[in-house]
């Protein structure tokens, strides 16, 4: 069953971070696909298998709401953020690893489905 992620960074996630995150988490021949018409992108490993799904990136910039949204984020980022849904499509930390790779290439962090930070 996949788990979802958020991943809050000060800027957005682009087609080449999500590459060079998959690459720096081990799946140097990993491939990203948009996907449902641009609304996803979808990063597969080397023998094609699904490790993460991207969706589109909202910006919040309502004072407070990231608090309201991710209290445990709102603690360690201020000001507006750059918020992208994901979802764990692989077994293990896996997607997380991404995730985390992605934030970091951006300048942010990612949440688990508890509200915990990676």
């Amino acid at each position: 069953m996949p788990r979802e992620l958020k991943i809050v960074t000060r800027r957005v996630p682009d087609r080449d971070d999500l590459r060079a995150a998959a690459a720096d988490a081990g799946f140097a021949h990993s491939t990203v696909a948009r996907i449902d018409g641009g609304v996803f992108d979808l990063i597969r490993d080397a023998s094609d298998a699904p490790l993460l799904t991207v969706e589109s990136t909202e910006r919040i910039v309502v004072p407070g709401e990231i608090d309201r949204l991710a209290p445990a984020v709102g603690a360690v980022m201020l000001g507006p953020v750059f918020w992208t849904a994901a979802w764990s499509r692989a077994e293990g930390d896996t997607a997380e690893r991404i995730a985390a790779h992605i934030a970091a290439r951006c300048d942010g962090v990612v949440m688990r489905e508890n509200g915990s930070l990676v």
